[in-house]
């Protein structure tokens, strides 16, 4: 008997359709639901009662949602699906465990994804779809109605089997990652074709599948292929891949590379990219015929084809992909040609290689390695005929021979540098000798990647050397005399003894390590590079650290090949001293061993220019270690980090140590800027040292900073100047150039060597140009900044640019040393010459020195760095680091660099402009020694506190904005005013004693505070001035003066600007407050 009654009627809204009702009819064995076009209807309770045990059948082309798991009761039957939408947002199954779901072709199954990770359906029952679907998405499709923005459809251990065609994707909000995936136990596509649509990421997850037919992926989606679904291998069925489509190889082909799981034809309509996933090989068994270019890349894991590759497409393998292997049989024929930009390319057999009419390779930045079949004879006329195919449209092509090339048969080809094979090779035989390599190619590049057993030694005369090995390669010396050594990105080399970088001007040797680790055996006395410039009559040796390099070893310092006596006065006098060791960090790490000092410019000298990556310097560095050595140390950006002391000028030469970017970082550590150990040198030695060090930070054109940094162990981080018989420390902080430390000491004007000599003549000398001084430490109470500045030559000058010192909260320092004006005439500029304007480029290898000098012997002080372009290997300028006092005249001396001429040049000489000086930071600055700067006075935060009487000149004046003046019972004679002209600030003057006004003194803020009386003279005036857009409606009163021992005197007169009636001036009751008052209801305007 068959039943109609009306479908349950409801106005819930339901993922945001209206439920309306529906015809239900109960007959024997099934229960049909027929909902309108247009309409919603959610199954009731009613409904699931009335089942009891019939099938399902959905009719009608409205949608029926099912919200409830319908076998809860023991129900087992089918649901099918003649039309319309079914909707369901459970996870669990639809149709009974045997029964299962059926989708007829016209009708369509929504899955709502509300879940957090994905919704699951099916798991184990049958389900059978087939056909588009209605509204264009599929006969299966996700959409969601949540928040989130991922949403998932999972068949999982279903038994899933095509009726027809079928098309499955996504519906939903535009941008969200809508899927539809499969783990099916099979798939039985019964020859029928699988399209997915429209969606971010689709996938096939498992199950195996029978009867194939085609798979399609429509354009610009995704889709993801896992381990678990095997294909079989059947190379007559097509994967087609749409334009724009990225498919994911996940672990296909499983951890026994089983790729005749993936058998099929992979071709591709345009552009496509694969993607190797997680941590197994992946990759394609079956032929592949591209219609664009396939872009290959991975998370650091092989891909391996096999089949022969056609089509007019390309290949470009990108980062990411440890390697693309290729072991078709059949030859490859795609014209499009094959792009590596990464990791290694094995193409096995004659036949895998692209020829020069199909497209040759081409872009290479990683390495091609070609092996024979054992069919194939191998003769040198043959690797080099393919050789000129492979290079054709090569920009950095390289090349293996076959494994069972005779090493030996072709050693004078491989080791005699005399050859310029004008051709690049790659070189994988394992070196079982401590043999010699010798290299000479002018246009080639010999890549080295295979093992090495025996500890050979390279010498590269000419052209490039590179070593990309995947392991570790360990080799005895690397001897650069020219051309550049390399190595790469991936690659480990381990220096078992010295590189020695050096060749004689003109010449440039280069060791530039672009990428992976390089590093040596520690003891023994290795170093990297240690030799680095040495040896040569004007030697010039670069090491070029770049962006994901690691190094790490004992200083690259220049030691000078010191066991062989280069290093001795006979040497330098024969043109050594000329010779710089260069270094340019642009990126990576460069890390030095612990325990082992660091040298920058041992007996020559010596360029460090830091622009990027982190320098760590673990223990004790010394610039310009010995007699002749300079050094100059250019940190133009990154971070350096100090694990030790870091000295400079320990030999009397000038060091210039210039901060124009990045942060130096000395950690628990006592900063020397000039620095020599007296126990082990006699008093002759001692009295030849006239050292200068520059310390220069110059914020001009990047934030930059010193951070000298302590603890409560290690609490004196301190800079310390000029600890040297007659020598000179110099600091400069320039234009928002930041030093931070536990205050600047110049050393013990009364040093005692080991035999009783007092040592004396040692100078500080500190100079500020708009820069930064930031005393921090963990005590409370710390002392002076500036400390034991007592002799008659030690000085703290303020340039025109101002000085700043910013003091933390909670701590209370004292200056220690005045602020001084600068004196005379000081350098403004210097012109670079022509010879240096004119040189062609790597004429110099580094930043020449420039060294200052007044002819008349007045003018002191003037230092100046010259500004090096590491790219394009000139000299670009040279920057004022100090101007210095007193010069009627002045000539720089500008000599080394890497070049054998040097030049005298006159300098630029103007007047002298004392600067400002502002304090920063909420902490308390003591001024307790009286100041010559004659600029504006600054409190921007904090407590200027006066220590002595006239502390502050006279023509200058201060300002408050934001800061208190503490005047602390001092007397001065300086006008004070408001910080920016704005009187309602928080701006205060305070004073612990009484407070007497002279008639002419000016006073300008929003009150003062007096811990004693404040007496007022005659004629006082009180004026109101518009400052400030602020309107004043309801205040009636404004308090000026609070004085705890009373206020004296008479009552002021007052001027107000804006209002000339109603205001007045009036004393509290207790005589210890005084306000401005204005009557109710009168408005004034502060503009």
């Amino acid at each position: 008997m068959n039943v109609k009654r009306p479908g349950f009627f409801s106005l819930l809204l339901v993922c945001g359709h209206s439920l309306m009702a529906a015809t239900v009819t109960e007959a024997e064995g099934r229960l049909t639901v027929e909902v309108p076009s247009g309409e919603d209807y959610v199954l009731s309770s009613a409904d699931v009662s009335a089942l009891n045990g019939r099938d399902l059948y959905k009719t009608g082309a409205g949608r029926l949602i099912i919200s409830t798991d319908l076998k809860t009761g023991g129900w087992d039957g089918e649901i099918v699906v003649e039309e319309g939408y079914l909707r369901t947002a459970m996870n669990g199954a639809l149709g009974g465990v045997d029964k299962g779901t059926t989708i007829r072709p016209g009708a369509t199954l929504e899955i709502e994804d509300n879940s957090a990770s994905y919704t699951e359906i099916h798991p184990g029952e049958p389900f059978k779809i087939g056909g588009s679907g209605v509204g264009g998405y599929g006969a299966v499709y996700a959409t969601r109605s949540g928040p989130s923005t991922r949403t998932n459809m999972m068949f999982t251990r279903s038994n899933v089997t095509l009726t027809a065609d079928t098309t499955v994707g996504y519906s939903g909000t535009e941008g969200f990652d809508g899927s539809c995936g499969f783990r099916a136990s099979t798939i039985d596509m019964g020859g029928f074709a699988l399209t997915f649509t429209k969606g971010a990421n689709h996938g096939l997850y498992g199950g195996s599948v029978a009867n194939p037919g085609r798979i399609e992926v429509e354009d610009r989606i995704g889709i993801t292929l896992e381990n678990n679904v095997n294909l079989g291998d059947h190379p007559e069925y097509t994967l087609y891949l749409g334009d724009g489509v990225s498919l994911n190889l996940q672990n296909m082909g499983g951890t026994q590379w089983n790729y005749e799981k993936s058998g099929w034809t992979l071709e591709t309509k345009g552009d496509a990219t694969i993607t190797i996933l997680t941590a197994d090989p992946s990759g394609w068994y079956g032929p592949m015929k591209l219609g664009g270019k396939l872009t290959v890349k991975g998370s650091k894991k092989p891909g391996t084809f096999n089949g022969p590759i056609s089509g007019p497409g390309s290949i470009v393998i990108e980062g990411g992909t440890d390697y693309f292997e290729n072991k078709s049989d059949a030859p490859n024929s795609f014209t499009g040609g094959f792009t590596l930009n990464s990791g290694t390319a094995y193409l096995t057999g004659l036949a895998s290689v692209p020829s020069a009419a199909h497209g040759g390779i081409s872009g290479v930045k990683g390495a091609v390695c070609m092996t024979a079949t054992q069919d194939e004879e191998i003769t040198d006329d043959l690797l080099y005929g393919i050789w000129q195919g492979i290079t054709t449209n090569a920009t950095q092509p390289a090349f293996a021979r076959p494994s069972d090339y005779n090493l030996d048969t072709h050693r004078s080809k491989l080791f005699d540098f005399k050859l310029d094979l004008g051709r690049d090779h790659l070189f994988s035989k394992t070196i079982e000798d401590a043999i010699t390599v010798y290299h000479a190619s002018q246009t080639g590049t010999l890549t080295v990647d295979s093992e090495m057993t025996g500890l050979p030694n390279f010498i590269n005369y000419a052209g490039s050397l590179k070593f990309d090995g995947a392991d570790e390669q360990k080799v005895s010396w690397v001897d650069v005399r020219g051309g550049t050594v390399e190595i790469a990105s991936g690659a480990e080399l381990n220096l078992a003894s010295n590189a020695y970088v050096c060749a004689a001007y003109p010449n440039v040797a280069r060791l530039k390590i672009s990428g992976g680790y390089a590093h040596a055996d520690s003891g023994g006395g290795t170093r990297l590079a240690r030799n680095l410039a040495s040896g040569e009559v004007c030697g010039r040796g670069i090491m070029e650290i770049l962006d994901g390099a690691v190094v790490e070893e004992s200083f690259p310092g220049n030691q000078s090949c010191v066991p062989n006596g280069w290093g001795d006065d006979e040497r330098l006098d024969q043109g050594h001293a000329k010779s710089v060791a260069s270094f340019y960090q642009r990126g990576g790490i460069f890390r030095t061993v612990q325990g082992v000092d660091n040298h920058i410019g041992e007996w020559l000298g010596a360029y460090y220019s830091l622009e990027g990556g982190l320098l760590h310097l673990r223990s004790t560095t010394r610039l310009a270690g010995r007699k002749r050595a300079t050094a100059i140390f250019h940190q133009r950006g990154g971070t350096c980090l100090l694990g030790a002391g870091f000295n400079s000028a320990c030999a009397g030469r000038p060091v210039w140590h210039y901060i124009s970017g990045g942060t130096m970082i000395g950690t628990n550590t006592v900063y020397e800027a000039v620095r020599q150990d007296f126990e082990n040198r006699s008093v002759s030695q001692k009295q030849g040292y006239n050292g200068v060090a520059v310390l220069t930070v110059d914020g001009s054109d990047a934030l930059c900073e010193l951070y000298l940094t302590a603890d409560r162990r290690h609490w004196q981080s301190i800079l310390v100047l000029a600890s040297q018989h007659h020598s000179r420390g110099q600091v400069n902080l320039l234009a928002e150039g930041t030093l931070r430390c536990n205050g600047i000491k110049k050393a013990s004007s009364a040093l005692i060597d080991n035999v009783g000599t007092v040592l004396t003549g040692n100078i500080a000398d500190v100079s500020f140009n708009g820069g930064v001084l930031a005393p921090n430490c963990y005590r409370s109470e710390l002392g002076a900044i500036f400390r034991s500045f007592d002799g008659d030559d030690d000085h703290v000058r303020v340039f025109a640019g101002g000085a700043i010192i910013d003091t933390e909260e909670g701590h209370e320092w004292s200056l220690g040393a005045p602020l001084e004006a600068p004196e005379g005439n000081g350098v403004d500029s210097i012109p670079l010459p022509d010879g240096i304007v004119n040189a062609r480029p790597w004429e110099f290898t580094a930043a020449p020195t420039v060294e200052i000098v007044d002819p008349t012997g007045v003018g002191t002080g003037a230092t100046a760095v010259a500004i090096f372009d590491t790219v394009q290997g000139r000299v670009t300028g040279i920057k004022i680091m100090n101007r210095g006092n007193n010069y009627s005249a002045a000539n720089a001396h500008i000599s080394r660099g890497g070049h054998t001429n040097s030049w005298t040049v006159a300098a630029i000489v103007t007047p002298n402009v004392s600067g400002g000086f502002e304090k920063r930071g909420s902490g308390t600055l003591i001024v307790d020694k009286v100041c010559s700067y004659t600029g504006i006075t600054r409190v921007s935060g904090g407590t200027l506190k006066l220590g002595v009487d006239a502390a502050i000149d006279a023509s200058s004046g201060i300002t408050l904005s934001g800061g208190t003046l503490d005047a602390d019972s001092k007397s001065f004679n300086v006008p004070v005013c408001g910080g920016y002209g704005n009187v309602i600030g928080a701006d205060i003057v305070r004073m612990t004693d009484d407070m007497v006004f002279d008639s002419g003194h000016l006073l300008s803020g929003s009150s003062i505070s007096v811990d004693g009386v404040v007496s007022i003279p005659d004629g006082a005036t009180v004026s109101v001035r518009d400052f400030g857009a602020v309107e004043h409606t309801t205040k009636r009163k404004f308090r000026i003066i609070a004085a705890t021992g009373g206020i004296t005197g008479d009552i002021p007169s007052i001027d107000v600007e804006l209002a000339k009636d109603g205001w007045s001036i009036v004393l509290s009751s207790d005589g210890k407050e005084m306000f401005v008052y204005k009557p109710k209801g009168l408005k004034i305007i502060f503009r």
